[in-house]
């Protein structure tokens, strides 16, 4: 607070107060001990707002951060979460990371590989004092599949003949290749 229109010699004492709260939103500011000290308790001056003075609390701003696991290839960019964060949250508060969809940045087999995380929201009674500026990035793997092939031969005494197999696939989103026999080309 500034002392003008101050006598020389006069000055302030105490403090300013302000409604209570923490969370997100404006508050009144008081007088509180707030005071004149000139040589008369105070009594040479009208110490008073010439307005409603207001205190902001605005939101913060937080960054959130995951990790996903590695999967075997089954022919989608979809991942899964295993763990998140944030960064910026003050201690204590109950604040988290929550929903959104992962993905890999392609369908392919490989190390390392970029996975994002869409839509994350922030949740908790204290969610309401955050913005959730940004989710990094993260990295996982994915391996190769390997898809089940059951294969019967012929079995028997040996007799000359020449002899077919017959047999059925299935691969990594299940389907299947039926019916198959020694010499069928499939795609």
């Amino acid at each position: 607070v500034e002392e003008l229109g101050l006598a020389p010699g006069d000055s302030f004492t105490g403090e300013l107060s302000r409604f209570s709260g923490e969370a997100v939103g404006f508050y009144e500011i008081r007088l509180g001990t707030l005071a004149i000290n000139d040589g008369n308790g105070g009594n040479n001056y009208n110490l008073w707002f010439g307005c409603e003075v207001e205190f902001e609390i605005r939101a913060k701003h937080i960054t959130g951060s995951f990790t996903a696991d590695d999967k075997v290839y089954d022919g989608t960019t979809v991942a899964t979460v295993l763990t998140r964060s944030l960064t910026g949250a003050l201690a204590g508060d109950d604040v988290s990371l929550i929903g959104g969809t992962a993905t890999f940045s392609d369908k392919n087999v490989g190390e390392g590989k970029t996975v994002t995380l869409e839509g994350a929201n922030l949740s908790g009674t204290d969610a309401g004092n955050y913005i959730l500026e940004s989710v990094a990035t993260t990295t996982a793997g994915i391996t190769k599949a390997d898809p089940t092939c059951l294969i019967s031969g012929y079995t028997g005494v040996y007799d000359d003949e020449a002899h077919g197999a017959s047999g059925s696939c299935s691969g990594v989103q299940d389907e299947t290749l039926g019916s198959l026999f020694l010499g069928d080309s499939f795609t």
